[in-house]
């Protein structure tokens, strides 16, 4: 639930934890036990649904991720849009295997 901050506190990279559901889990799990979390889990946030829909972001290894260039330009192209496969756009593939990661590993 600390997304970027978690990768901080357990010593990992923020882009690698950004693309390895291994280490969204490695984050996640430091924070339940060192921290003393109560829960674990990623969100999707908005700038990684704007990815999936297909906006530019930037990778930090340092900071959380960036908009370089949005998909949206005007609104009028709300209406000709794709709707997000979650098993295929953006980053939510990582993200939902991280998530069954963390229901299989973390248990309070």
């Amino acid at each position: 639930m600390f997304e970027e901050t978690a990768a901080v506190y357990a010593g990992i990279s923020i882009r690698e934890y950004y693309f390895n559901a291994d280490k969204m889990l490695e984050a996640e799990k430091y924070t339940v036990k060192e921290l003393g979390a109560e829960s674990a889990g990623i969100n999707v946030t908005l700038r990684g649904m704007g990815e999936a829909l297909g906006s530019q972001m930037g990778y930090s290894d340092t900071r959380a991720s960036y908009l370089i260039e949005p998909v949206l330009k005007d609104y009028k192209m709300l209406d000709n849009m794709k709707v997000i496969n979650p098993y295929k756009d953006g980053r939510l593939p990582i993200i939902l295997e991280a998530l069954g990661k963390i229901k299989k590993r973390i248990r309070k």
